[in-house]
């Protein structure tokens, strides 16, 4: 259901699992599968876990934290320049920054996604392998940029 990218995209791809220096993961889903989901039922198999579970309107996405542990699921619909782009209030109110930093081109979001192989699974991953990372973080997708320290 979930299409895992950014950080979990760089390390299925460079290392089956993620990044050594990552503290933290994030993932996407698309709106119309969003919608398919009870919600209600969703959250209680989170926190049935002990894992807490907060959605901020002002970013459209689900944070998710356990402990030390933390993440964010991002919702991502379709937008009036045909591409996929974050949900919420955020990108309304900045829509400059957000069309050139959290919009990708819809094709890259057409299942059947391809897979690859992330701590012994394999995980649902956007097309074109390293191409959403062009749209995402365009100064400088190609790199590998590890924190200070690492």
């Amino acid at each position: 259901m979930a299409v895992s990218y950014f950080n979990s995209l760089f390390g299925a791809m460079r290392f089956g699992g993620p990044l050594p220096w990552d503290n933290d993961f994030d993932l996407a889903i698309l709106s119309e599968e969003v919608a398919q989901i009870d919600e209600s039922k969703f959250l209680q198999e989170f926190y049935d876990r002990g894992i807490k579970v907060v959605y901020r309107h002002w970013k459209g996405e689900y944070v998710i934290s356990r402990n030390k542990a933390h993440g964010d699921l991002m919702i991502f619909s379709e937008t009036w320049f045909g591409d996929r782009g974050r949900t919420g209030i955020e990108p309304w109110v900045f829509f400059i920054h957000f069309r050139n930093f959290h919009q990708a081109p819809a094709r890259l979001f057409e299942k059947p996604l391809p897979k690859l192989p992330f701590l012994g699974m394999n995980i649902s991953v956007p097309r074109e392998g390293m191409e959403i990372q062009r749209h995402f973080y365009p100064n400088d997708w190609w790199k590998e940029v590890k924190p200070k320290g690492c």
